[in-house]
């Protein structure tokens, strides 16, 4: 039986002694039934891709995916099981699986941001996630979250958002700056990159070694969008940051234009 919050994105899901083939073959009937889809072909592209090796998010999310011709925007659900079962070949212990049933042609890169999206929520919601076996609100609260993600990944701005994600983290990847890659990615979830403003370049004092780098404000508060290992810098330091520093940016000022 499964019980549904009103936006249906967040389900709890009981068990009946189900082994992972049960408890899969339980959330592809039930997405399938959401959308009109072929019940055994979600289940079969599901198994599919769990065979191929799976993802478990914070030690306790599996995430599993389908993709399927028959949807044109792609739908991601959260189940939160009421026991805990053994998953993938290590028979982790998980609590909670997200399911995306993605459209034909979902790119790489739009896969790409919604495993950070969906890691992203995981991880800054794991109070939330403890609550939600006994606690209705944070069920609710946290289908909010996911129909946020859903919102991002089927906006119609989507492919250009995604664009410029991809840009920004293979920058960041570069530098080694996961730091500001993270909170890039919370902003296009929450959107509260909105909330930055005079994004611009500013000499920094980054280690000894003075930089100029962007900065935005955001409320009363100085954001710095990129802390570089400056031992990745290529050719001379200071230009090559600084070029970075001039990309990050015009990417994010794109980003701040497409998102309004």
């Amino acid at each position: 039986m499964l019980n549904t919050t009103s936006n249906n994105y967040a389900f709890y899901l009981k068990l009946d002694n189900d082994d992972k083939l049960g408890i899969l073959r339980k959330i592809a009937y039930q997405v399938a039934s959401l959308d009109s889809l072929n019940k055994l072909t979600i289940y079969n592209e599901i198994l599919d891709n769990e065979l191929q090796g799976s993802t478990i998010f914070s030690h306790r999310v599996a995430f599993c995916f389908a993709v399927n011709d028959e949807i044109k925007m792609p739908q991601i659900f959260l189940f939160s099981l009421d026991n805990a079962v053994a998953w993938g070949n290590d028979e982790q212990m998980v609590d909670y699986i997200v399911i995306a049933i993605l459209p034909n042609g979902f790119s790489n890169n739009q896969f790409t941001l919604l495993n950070s999206l969906v890691s992203q929520v995981i991880r800054q919601n794991a109070s939330q996630l403890n609550n939600a076996k006994k606690d209705q609100r944070a069920l609710s609260k946290l289908n909010e979250f996911f129909e946020s993600i859903n919102f991002q990944i089927q906006s119609s701005k989507r492919g250009d958002i995604l664009n410029i994600f991809q840009e920004l983290r293979n920058i960041y990847i570069t530098y080694g700056d996961t730091n500001s890659l993270l909170r890039v990615e919370a902003y296009i979830l929450n959107g509260s990159i909105l909330q930055v403003r005079q994004i611009r370049l500013e000499k920094i004092d980054l280690e000894n070694e003075i930089l100029e780098l962007p900065v935005g404000m955001s409320s009363n508060d100085k954001i710095i969008f990129f802390k570089p290992n400056k031992k990745l810098a290529r050719g001379n330091m200071a230009t090559d940051i600084k070029t970075q520093s001039h990309l990050i940016k015009n990417l994010l000022e794109r980003l701040i234009l497409l998102q309004k």
